[in-house]
């Protein structure tokens, strides 16, 4: 019986709003604390005209890009200006939205790049990774840089697809902003843009420029050019008006990250780092079928610019002493193309297969995909960072009970025996919560603990909120996405 694939994939495409959208509810907090002290901290410099001094160190040297920030900062004033003025409802509401615009732009780019594939079950794969993949949708719902540049740099592509001039210029403009939301993506738009320049027609997916001569592929590029220099002069303005004075913050970036050596007092790792994080955060045994997928579809296809993407992207990246597997996250977006190109190949081959290879590769795969829908569940409705989840507990309690939040986090609040990092001194309380109910009443919460395991109670205070993870599957471990998803928060309101 011939499967019915175009029903299956609008099946697919609403299970993975569905599954993009149950996550970004859920995941409260951060993957990496950069996403709120490097971006939504900063954007209350700019609501509330703080000094910069205030800020982490990387701002007095002026090397961090403030686009994202500025657009942070744009949805806050007009959150505050449609009556939504909680920080975290504001943080879930672009969740939210950041989640609906990653799996269309990754839909459609996972159609573009597999529309000449042969094998409509190939293509149905790669459609499949990006709605159901389990780390696609907790990673395409944060607010960070690594993803918002992702998002950018694939929507440019999106454009380019289109083959008009102005979806040129749309697509130069989309990458030129991929670069100012992280400086890094300069490592996946110079192989793109050799790519673009040398192309040849037989290569794979050349955007129309393999068929150009010489003097109109020039005139094309230098349309995606001026669309990259209009959104540069929009972001250097934009530091400008952050900063107080003209800055050329990628200069700054790099001088004081790799030629003044900080970037490794935060750890180095050797050439090989990001494989072997990669490995250590990955689920198996789909870490390993992604990594062989990889390596296959840059030999097949080392013609095609992911594949120049994806070694150069990762070749550069591994030569940087500092290393975190965050800074590959961009790559994701290319990873559903990576399968489906590998599925068409198993597809093509399989049926020279004896019986019993058949037989244990059908168990495998579907031993495989268990084990991704389980963790893909698990990504869905964990909160990102337990301890931000306890904060919005504690933000909603004091608005409705009207309880009272000490000014002084050392008072009530430890994680795992240390104070809580999100109520540093120098941010403003309001950030965070509703404002502090009046001072007639009484009652405080003065005690808010969240550990690995299952926080001691007190009998003096009241019990007001909690969770608790008991069963933490053993595989996980600790520097995956799941990194202090399992720990517990206990919440009490005690007597002053």
């Amino acid at each position: 019986m011939a499967v019915d694939f175009p029903r299956l994939t609008r099946y697919l495409f609403f299970t993975g709003l569905l599954a993009y959208g149950v996550t970004a509810w859920n995941s409260h907090g951060y993957h990496q604390e950069d996403e709120h002290f490097q971006i939504l901290e900063p954007a209350v410099r700019i609501l509330e005209g703080r000094s910069i001094n205030e800020l982490p160190w990387e701002f007095p040297a002026r090397m961090r890009p403030t686009l994202q920030i500025y657009l942070a900062a744009a949805f806050s004033k007009l959150a505050d200006t449609l009556g939504i003025t909680n920080r975290f409802d504001q943080v879930t509401l672009i969740r939210l939205m950041l989640a609906l615009a990653s799996f269309l732009v990754l839909w459609r780019f996972t159609l573009n790049m597999t529309r000449k594939l042969d094998s409509p079950a190939a293509r149905f794969a790669g459609l499949a990774a990006v709605s159901c993949l389990w780390f696609m949708p907790y990673l395409h719902c944060r607010f960070s840089s690594e993803l918002m540049s992702a998002l950018a740099f694939i929507a440019g592509l999106n454009f380019l697809f289109r083959e008009t001039g102005l979806s040129f210029l749309a697509g130069g403009f989309m990458i030129g902003a991929s670069f100012w939301l992280r400086f890094q993506t300069a490592f996946m738009i110079m192989p793109f843009s050799m790519f673009l320049l040398w192309v040849r027609p037989h290569w794979h997916e050349h955007f129309g420029f393999g068929e150009m001569p010489w003097q109109r592929r020039i005139g094309i590029f230098s349309i995606i050019v001026s669309g990259a220099v209009l959104i540069s002069t929009i972001a250097i303005v934009a530091d400008r008006l952050f900063y107080g004075t003209w800055v050329l913050t990628p200069w700054h970036y790099l001088s004081e990250n790799i030629l003044q050596g900080k970037a490794d007092g935060f750890g180095v790792s050797p050439w090989w780092g990001y494989f072997r994080s990669f490995f250590k955060a990955g689920v198996l045994p789909v870490a390993l079928i992604l990594f062989i997928s990889m390596l296959i579809f840059v030999v097949r296809r080392r013609f095609s610019f992911t594949a120049w993407i994806l070694v150069v992207f990762v070749a550069i990246h591994s030569m940087i002493s500092h290393k975190e597997l965050r800074f590959i996250f961009p790559l994701a977006a290319f990873l559903p193309t990576v399968l489906a190109d590998t599925f068409e190949i198993i597809l093509q081959k399989i049926r020279a297969w004896p019986k019993p290879a058949i037989m244990i590769s059908t168990i495998f795969l579907f031993i495989t995909v268990s084990i991704n829908f389980t963790a893909l569940v698990a990504s869905a409705l964990l909160p990102a960072e337990v301890q931000v989840k306890a904060l919005k507990e504690l933000s909603r309690i004091s608005q409705v009970q009207h309880i009272r939040m000490s000014d002084d986090s050392r008072a009530y609040a430890s994680v795992i025996g240390n104070p809580f990092r999100f109520f540093a001194r120098d941010l403003p309380p309001d950030f965070f919560a509703a404002p502090l109910a009046p001072d007639r009443e009484k009652r405080e919460i003065y005690h808010m603990v969240v550990a690995k395991e299952a926080p001691a109670m007190n009998a003096s205070c009241t019990n007001v909120a909690g969770s608790w993870w008991p069963d933490v599957p053993a595989y996980l471990p600790e520097d995956t996405v799941y990194r202090n998803r399992f720990a517990s928060y206990l919440i009490q309101k005690c007597n002053p």
